[in-house]
């Protein structure tokens, strides 16, 4: 889903945004997918009156990314939507990632932000911007991340479409490099002494003195 419409950003943003539009929603499509890239397409399916196929979409897919590559980026991005408080209801997993384009000249404002993420069953992009290359502002007045209008967009729009729908759980594994991941070292413990009872010195015998 996305949120672009209407011109597009004047001056130089302009085609390095709409690529990243593109990138983000295409991306997140391809990594939900275990790699493989399956061309966007407006119509599935069309019927004529009396309900007979006369046009369905055929899908060729084709490999982007090893599937190994796409397991630890989707892994990577588990915990994205959760530390960004746009988690999904009733702690369904996402993998997710948030951007924004900061405004040139300023250090505080951007001129786009965005959410994008996936569970198994749907993938999702939300774009907010406007339709020319200035800072965007919150009801608030305060910048906008991608964690904020776009984050609470893209959880609503996904909480609604999944409500209903069994959870589906994304990878746990890492399958590139996984002899790297780090574990906890234990923690180095003292023995606990032992106690012991003191030991009583001899009672000194009387001796007899001479004659």
């Amino acid at each position: 889903m996305d949120g672009r419409a209407g011109p597009n950003h004047d001056g130089r943003a302009d085609k390095a945004t709409i690529f990243a539009d593109k990138l983000s929603i295409v991306s997140s499509l391809v990594f939900a997918n275990g790699g493989l890239l399956h061309p966007p397409h407006f119509v599935t399916k069309v019927l004529d009156s009396s309900g007979n196929v006369v046009y369905q979409h055929g899908d060729k897919s084709r490999r982007a990314l090893a599937p190994e590559v796409a397991n630890d980026v989707t892994y990577a991005m588990k915990p994205v939507a959760a530390y960004s408080d746009d988690p999904l209801a009733d702690g369904r997993e996402s993998a997710a990632k948030t951007g924004t384009q900061q405004l040139e000249g300023s250090d505080l404002d951007n001129s786009d932000a965005w959410m994008v993420g996936f569970t198994p069953q749907v993938s999702a992009a939300v774009w907010v911007g406007t339709a020319g290359y200035e800072k965007v502002r919150n009801a608030d007045d305060r910048p906008v991340y991608g964690r904020g209008l776009p984050g609470l967009t893209w959880k609503h729009f996904m909480d609604s479409y999944l409500e209903g729908t069994p959870q589906a759980e994304l990878t746990d594994d890492v399958k590139v490099n996984p002899k790297p991941r780090p574990h906890p070292s234990p923690t180095p413990t003292e023995p606990t002494p032992t106690p012991t009872e003191p030991t009583p010195s001899p009672t000194p015998k009387p001796t007899k003195s001479g004659p």
